[in-house]
């Protein structure tokens, strides 16, 4: 027993710095509500949203340990010397404070299969729930979504100290022509996550904390559009 909890210590302290910075991103995204909308009704209804661009900030950072795992388990390290033993590999995916993890998860291939990852789920969302609604008009528009943080908190991170999942990014539409900026929206996106031992047991039968969170995020946007 006196090992375990050691090894739990030890995972926590190695954690502490990933789990103080999403302690400062829920707080940066329930202080952050900055929304510009100077279209009027009339003019809303004549957009038409022709392309969603998605991209990152420069500093942009990703805490998402189910997307690292997923791709950690489908890579082989390459056969060169200083890379350590396929078996090492193979035995922490899902350990995300190993030292052989976290090399693995520092290459810009992994750092790329998440960022692909996250984009590609928003903008399906984007696309499903958020653009049907602006695709009649005749005034062509495009919708830029950029990036800045995106926090999953771990199943660990919750049962010892709490945390919900959360994205901040910048939704930018301009006109397709000319590319002047339309609209504005800074506001970020938070979504409840069961916490504690029991909390985080019940959770696990409702939507993944990456789904909750795009969908809030979707939901901004369809909201900040329609100028409400």
């Amino acid at each position: 027993m006196a090992r375990i909890l050691g090894r739990l210590w030890c995972a926590l302290a190695r954690s502490a710095g990933r789990i103080i910075v999403g302690i400062v991103v829920a707080a940066a995204l329930a202080g952050c509500a900055t929304s510009v909308n100077s279209l009027t009704t009339a003019e809303i209804e004549t957009i038409n949203i022709q392309s969603v661009d998605i991209k990152y900030t420069p500093g942009a950072r990703i805490w998402w340990g189910t997307a690292e795992r997923e791709y950690a388990a489908t890579v082989a390290p390459p056969p060169a010397p200083k890379v350590k033993p396929t078996t090492e590999i193979k035995s922490v995916p899902g350990d995300s404070d190993s030292d052989a993890y976290r090399e693995l998860m520092s290459t810009p291939e992994a750092k790329a299969y998440v960022r692909e990852k996250l984009a590609r789920m928003l903008k399906e969302r984007l696309d499903r729930n958020v653009l049907p609604e602006y695709r009649g008009g005749t005034r062509p528009v495009r919708l830029e979504i950029e990036i800045k943080r995106f926090h999953i908190p771990s199943a660990l991170q919750r049962i010892a100290l709490g945390g919900s999942p959360g994205l901040l990014a910048t939704a930018v539409l301009r006109d397709a022509a000319t590319g002047k900026e339309l609209a504005r929206d800074e506001r970020g996106a938070a979504a409840y996550a069961g916490n504690g031992i029991i909390g985080v047991a019940v959770d696990q039968a409702f939507d993944d904390l990456e789904d909750r969170v795009i969908d809030r995020y979707a939901a901004n946007v369809s909201e900040w559009l329609a100028g409400t």
